[in-house]
């Protein structure tokens, strides 16, 4: 069983974030590990290691503390980057890719080693070949390649004619057990609806995953920078529950340390005095109240289909064509999802899919189903039903939560004596 299969047998959602931290500066430390599992990160990515400058101590006192503290860790090792692909050749990747497997690859905390960050142009195809050898090199281990987020510009500005068979031609070429793609654009300031791009991005990763048989992963926006307002907690919530409606397995923040002041980044969750913000409150909160309310069923699910009620973003169908849900009723836009678990269950996900507005939305059910609400730590009661019993023939069953802004409610829907399709 590889690492990644271990963290779903564990139902834990993996939740990380981009480290760009040097070793032995705050960030770097085995004493980071507690602000890392305070903010419900049960990933992270730990500081770049070079091996002609770096001290392999750092690294296993770093992982030491990641298994002290119950959570695992993704390696960066410039050894096993797509560029020493390219500079060293395949026999000189292998042999660097070998000796840094046998540096961390057997400790506890080890998830796996990071392969590269956003190919484009002539780097993609070393880009695929080093996740292939990744992936041979070390089976037990799970590699982690981020891509761009999705654009019609970002994919010209990278070379490319179709993003769709960038995708396709890395499932084909590298066999991942994940695509993860940094999708943070969903505050830009602009003449484009930032939201409209968000889902495009989302849907293109989303698709190519199921199309190749394998799940996604998205890195999500904590810290305003550039053209991107910084979130606000309805907005960290927002783009959690909407990548998990949307089927996400996994996500990653960017970015969780200033380091130094630079540019126009502010409000990061750890900033330049490596003192935690009022941003790491936020960030923690939603972290953590997703693990415990929704990540450990979510592990378990498989996405099946989604649609936007009330305005469709991204390319995502406007229209509901369930078996489980009959309408949906908000003065708010809503996404609806479907999802099925190991033995056949079906479940239904309903998300505010605004940045600011509270409302209560009305579900309807097709037939009588029973329907069961998945609360907090995954523990499921019976929902609250509305039954419009004036003609007991046929009644209505409604469900009617009061949602947040970016607010996910899940059910868990058992079909009753009526058909589905009633």
């Amino acid at each position: 069983m590889n690492t990644y299969e271990q963290m779903i047998e564990r139902r834990v959602f993996p939740i990380s974030f981009f480290n760009y931290s040097k070793y032995r500066t705050p960030g770097g430390v085995p004493a980071a590990v507690s602000d890392w599992v305070d903010c419900g990160i049960n990933l992270p990515q730990l500081p770049n290691f070079v091996v002609e400058r770096n001290d392999k101590a750092d690294v296993l006192a770093l992982l030491d503390a990641c298994a002290e503290a119950g959570i695992q860790a993704i390696v960066l090792d410039t050894r096993c980057h797509y560029p020493a692909y390219k500079t060293k050749g395949e026999e000189g990747f292998r042999q660097g890719m070998a000796e840094a497997i046998a540096d961390w690859g057997s400790h506890p905390a080890t998830f796996g080693l990071e392969a590269g960050d956003e190919a484009s142009r002539d780097n993609i195809w070393p880009a695929y070949r080093t996740a292939a050898i990744h992936r041979e090199m070390a089976p037990e281990l799970t590699h982690f390649m981020s891509f761009g987020g999705y654009s019609p510009h970002g994919a010209e500005w990278m070379g490319l004619r179709s993003y769709r068979r960038y995708l396709d031609d890395f499932c084909e070429h590298a066999n991942p057990r994940f695509i993860h793609m940094n999708n943070g654009g969903c505050t830009v300031i602009g003449p484009e609806d930032p939201i409209d791009n968000y889902f495009r991005a989302t849907k293109m990763v989303a698709d190519a995953a199921q199309r190749n048989g394998t799940r996604f992963w998205v890195t999500l926006l904590c810290a305003g920078h550039f053209n991107s307002a910084t979130p606000t907690e309805d907005q960290l919530r927002w783009q959690v529950n909407t990548a998990a409606a949307c089927g996400a397995q996994g996500i990653g923040w960017f970015l969780f340390y200033m380091q130094a002041p630079h540019a126009n980044y502010t409000t990061i969750p750890i900033d330049e005095h490596w003192e935690r913000t009022q941003q790491y409150t936020r960030l923690s909160r939603v972290n953590r109240t997703f693990q415990k309310m929704h990540g450990a069923t979510f592990t378990q699910l498989t996405f099946q289909k989604t649609c936007h009620i009330g305005h469709a973003y991204g390319g995502y169908a406007p229209t509901l064509d369930s078996e489980l849900v009959k309408h949906v009723d908000a003065d708010f836009p809503t996404i609806i999802s479907e999802f099925k678990d190991p033995t056949g269950r079906d479940y239904v996900a309903i998300v505010n899919n605004t940045h600011a507005t509270n409302g209560q939305a009305r579900i309807t059910w097709h037939g009588q189903p029973t329907i069961h609400r998945v609360g907090w730590q995954s523990v499921e009661d019976l929902d609250k039903m509305f039954i419009d019993s004036s003609n007991p023939d046929k009644r209505i069953v409604r469900s009617a939560p009061w949602l947040a802004p970016g607010q996910l409610e899940l059910y868990r829907v058992e079909a009753g004596e009526m058909t589905k399709a009633q």
